[in-house]
């Protein structure tokens, strides 16, 4: 039955993990599907085409440029430069030499021809071609417009083009997720497998094992005739157990006699003659009646074996009145002990209290002072002081800031240099005057970086001036740093 209820929850969960590995399968596919679109090709293709289209209204902003600058500076040319009317020249000339001429006729023509060819001379030679400088201006400003216009074309598509490059980014960066996504999920799916295949493996054995269990009380091929099997051992067991209670009762006495005696007595009634006048409902009842006493002969036969059952494990030796009691004299001597250790414990652990609060208040500013010593040291006076709380939580104050920094919220190498000055300290404040104590450093300086280590060995050689101090490392460059100190090295080889 253990077999048959393990089978079953074996086959439960691997029916589960299957329907977990399908669905594991159909997210794959959901995944594949959505990685193997990939980028928006339009989106690819329109980006393209908007920066072409800036690249070419950018160069022909700069033609246009090119040619802003020329007319500009042709506009400058033509306002210093004056220009000459030749037409005009000419008919002043003629005008000025009618003029010179018409003295020989009359005076009149003179003076009414001279003056104007005269004039007209003047004109021709400092005309300005307006209608030149009026089309330059008109080309100018025609251009200013276009280029503004390009400018705000190519804004417009800069615009675009960014927010195409926005777009774009995020589905190169939503494609990749999707891809690590789907690569999780394939081997999660492989590793579900790998452990479905061995639970079905188990499956297996442990099937193979209830068929031949089922075996050895009835050859079959089928397992599912497991349950079946059981109903029928158990209904043999329900037999078993009925035809014992019938070979104990035919093993037992009837009446203080041997069974053949009761038989045999039972033989001599049936065939009494008075006793074939007795009716069923007498029969009846005489038989209620002998079921009734064989009852309570049964219940009393089983209470006097229980009786029997604990008078025996009363008895025994382990659970005798004189053992029993030099056990609870050995468990109460224990009590009285223990009690006792417990008191001394709680006299001690107030002491130890009333001491460590005397020594505070007598080595707290001590151990302050000298660790702040030691750490302004070992950081090359980068911290300036240092508080210590009754748990040896320490604060820091910094040189050139105010207010203190808890060791929580200090590199790593300066947490570790802050400890080892108040190591240091404690050490320190435990000696005496006729007596100073060996200090023994295990790879302290791990955290520490090439200048921290080089200025840490440089304290701890002052340190070891008055005490022995030795440190361990695993680390060569320590060794070297020390050489270079002149400290003592000692190499340990396996």
């Amino acid at each position: 039955q253990q077999s048959i209820d393990q089978i079953q929850d074996m086959r439960i969960k691997n029916e589960e993990d299957s329907k977990r590995l399908n669905s594991l399968i159909d997210e794959i596919s959901r995944l594949k599907a959505s990685a193997a679109e990939g980028l928006d090709q339009s989106l690819l293709n329109q980006k393209a085409e908007i920066d072409e289209n800036c690249k070419k209204l950018n160069d022909e902003m700069g033609q246009d440029r090119l040619r802003l600058e020329q007319l500009r500076t042709k506009s400058q040319n033509s306002a210093t430069k004056h220009k000459t009317h030749s037409a005009l020249i000419i008919i002043g000339i003629i005008f000025a030499v009618l003029g010179l001429a018409g003295t020989i006729l009359s005076p009149f023509i003179t003076l009414s021809l001279l003056p104007l060819g005269v004039v007209l001379l003047i004109l021709g030679l400092g005309f300005k071609r307006i209608s030149r400088k009026n089309q330059v201006a008109t080309q100018i400003k025609a251009l200013q417009e276009a280029i503004a216009k390009k400018q705000e074309k190519i804004s417009s598509l800069s615009q675009q083009s960014e927010a195409l490059s926005i777009q774009v980014n995020e589905q190169i960066a939503f494609t990749g997720s999707r891809r690590m996504l789907l690569e999780e999920k394939k081997q999660e799916l492989l590793t579900g497998k790998e452990k479905l295949l061995e639970a079905k493996e188990a499956l297996n054995e442990k099937s193979a094992v209830l068929l031949s269990l089922c075996n050895k009380f009835r050859v079959t091929e089928d397992i599912s005739l497991a349950p079946q099997i059981i109903l029928d051992i158990k209904e043999l067991f329900e037999k078993q157990k009925e035809a014992q209670i019938h070979k104990n009762i035919a093993a037992d006495s009837v009446g203080e006699i041997p069974l053949d005696q009761a038989v045999s007595r039972l033989d001599a009634l049936r065939s009494n003659k008075e006793l074939n006048n007795i009716t069923p409902e007498q029969l009846d009842s005489a038989k209620d009646s002998l079921k009734a006493k064989t009852d309570e002969i049964g219940k009393v036969r089983g209470e006097i074996a229980a009786l029997k059952t604990q008078l025996k494990t009363l008895t025994s030796g382990e659970n005798t009145l004189p053992v029993i009691q030099r056990k609870l004299s050995h468990l109460n001597l224990s009590l009285a002990s223990q009690k006792e250790f417990c008191d001394s414990l709680d006299i001690a652990n107030l002491a130890l209290e009333e001491a460590f609060i005397d020594l505070r208040q007598n080595y707290s500013s001590a151990l302050e002072e000298k660790t702040s010593q030691l750490f302004a040291k070992l950081t090359d006076g980068l911290y300036k002081s240092v508080n210590i709380s009754k748990n040896f939580d320490i604060n820091v104050t910094a040189n050139h800031s105010f207010g203190l920094k808890d060791w929580q919220y200090l590199s790593s190498g300066t947490t570790d240099q802050a400890y080892l000055s108040l190591r240091l300290g404690l050490a320190c404040l435990i000696e005496n005057e006729d007596e100073t104590l060996p200090i023994f450093l295990d790879d302290v300086l791990a955290q520490y970086d090439d200048k921290r280590a080089e200025i840490a060995l440089s304290v701890l050689k002052t340190h070891a001036s008055v005490r022995q101090v030795i440190f361990f490392t695993c680390h060569s460059y320590f060794a070297d740093m020390g050489k270079a100190l002149g400290v003592e090295i000692k190499s340990i080889k396996e």
